[in-house]
């Protein structure tokens, strides 16, 4: 995502050379779209993105690209991923999230399997 969305020019110098260090060595690199909490117990760690309700059907809101991004990414390194709209919590699931004018992500993820627990990996 850093590499191809616009990037912009971080006031944190640290923050914008490591993002700039990053993309040179062909990292995505972004901010955005982590979970709301990361919960902890024992040795168990889940990722909780919460969403209120759309008032027009009822359901959760769909979650923004960069959240479906990174709640599969999370996925595929073993995390847990859930949606919550803060009284009932169910499991992540591209499918039911995703908001539909997002699936091309879902064929570049699969495409990209192999290379997706690298973006969790500084070399």
């Amino acid at each position: 995502m850093g590499s191809s969305e616009q990037r912009r020019i971080r006031r944190n110098g640290p923050e914008n050379a490591f993002e700039v260090k990053a993309i040179e060595n062909g990292w995505d690199v972004t901010k955005r779209g982590w979970p709301d909490f990361l919960c902890f117990k024992g040795s168990r760690v889940i990722a909780v993105e919460v969403k209120p309700l759309s008032k027009a059907t009822g359901k959760l809101q769909y979650l923004k690209l960069a959240q479906v991004r990174t709640m599969l990414w999370l996925s595929s390194v073993g995390v847990e991923c859930y949606v919550s709209n803060g009284e009932q919590i169910e499991k992540f699931s591209l499918k039911k999230h995703g908001n539909p004018k997002h699936w091309p992500v879902r064929k570049l993820l699969e495409e990209n399997r192999e290379h997706l627990t690298d973006w969790f990996r500084l070399k």
